[in-house]
């Protein structure tokens, strides 16, 4: 439950993100933060957005965006009166391609180098690393990129890829006792595997839940 309550912080972050009990500053944020490792390993910008009081701020008086929380904070809550399971409450918590793209046109009308959101990027976005991908990208672009990143929905029909060492990978392959044992749950379906060290699988809708007791996720 205390990782759906992280997701949801998250998911409704412009709304009016709760403190996630860490101290602003211009180091970038560390992956080994106690209670948000799996939550700041995910989902890096928005958990810096929870961070920065300026720029919650800068977000929350978007008029734009602040019509966007409200109706999805309306939507959510509904959500919570009417699903019975996490599977349900995930999906009501996706966000659309269109919302999506709303918003990443916000953050790139918002964003000024000199201001709070500039100096987030500048200081601790593109410091982190976490990001790398878009490196070559101007960091207004960048920033718009980790937010979608950051919001994106698991492709369940598309494998996702394990490489590690030979005994690793086969305990990975057989590990469905374990999760059923621990989370009572099996996260994952196998795919192909590729080699002594490389195996396919595939994400379930389970997965949609950040789980810190989970095998996999850390």
């Amino acid at each position: 439950m205390q990782g759906k309550k992280s997701i949801l912080s998250i998911v409704i972050l412009l709304a009016g993100l709760a403190a996630f009990g860490q101290k602003p500053g211009n180091a970038p944020l560390p992956l080994s933060t106690q209670q948000q490792f799996v939550q700041s390993k995910n989902y890096y910008l928005l958990t810096l957005f929870g961070q920065s009081p300026q720029v919650k701020k800068m977000l929350e008086s978007d008029p734009i965006l602040s019509r966007f929380a409200s109706a999805e904070t309306d939507s959510l809550r509904q959500s919570l009166l009417s699903c019975k399971n996490s599977i349900c409450f995930a999906e009501k918590a996706k966000f659309t391609a269109a919302e999506i793209r709303l918003v990443a046109d916000r953050l790139s009308k918002l964003y000024r180098p000199e201001n709070a959101l500039g100096l987030l990027v500048k200081q601790q976005l593109i410091p982190s690393g976490k990001y790398g991908l878009y490196g070559n990208l101007k960091p207004e672009a960048i920033l718009q990129k980790a937010w979608e990143q950051d919001a994106h929905k698991i492709p369940f029909d598309k494998p996702f890829l394990t490489s590690t060492t030979k005994g690793q990978s086969f305990a990975i392959t057989n590990m469905a006792a374990r999760c059923e044992k621990e989370l009572h749950y099996v996260p994952y379906k196998p795919g192909k595997r590729l080699s002594d060290t490389d195996q396919e699988f595939y994400p379930v809708k389970e997965a949609w839940q950040i789980n810190a007791d989970e095998p996999l996720d850390p």
